[in-house]
Order: structure tokens, then sequence, then C-alpha cells
């Protein structure tokens, strides 16, 4: 008897606030995640790191209609 392998994808969000307090001033986060057949109790486990960037920032400055002094 030969085994059927099916693949499920599961997704996820995950705000800032939620994982904000678990980086501290790390810039990457590894996210594990296991599961197990109930049939066969084979376990499967995989990890990803993931590494954060900080935003691009654009500014906008409007023109100022008086003269600044110094």
């Amino acid at each position: 008897m030969r085994a059927v392998q099916t693949k499920e994808t599961v997704t996820m969000t995950v705000t800032f606030a939620e994982y904000q307090p678990h980086v501290g001033d790390q810039d990457a986060l590894k996210l594990t995640v296991a599961g197990a057949v109930q049939e066969t109790g084979q376990v499967v486990a995989k990890e990803l790191r993931v590494r954060l960037h900080t935003p691009e920032l654009t500014l906008t400055v409007g023109m100022c209609p008086w003269k600044i002094l110094g």
C-alpha cells in the first residue's frame, strides 16, 4: 500500500503588536511549526528564519510662506 502525500497551506497574519514584545532589539524572527499525522504518529517540524527590514520613509516638505531667520 502506498502512502498518499497531501499538502495543505495555512495562512496566518501576525500583527506588529503581537510579535513586537518578542523581538526586542533583534532584526529577525524564527518561526517553528510542528505537526503530527494521527493515523501513523509521524511527526514533522519546519523552521523558518525571517529577517526584518525597516520600511523606507519618504518625507514631503511643503514650501514655507515665511522666511525663517536664524
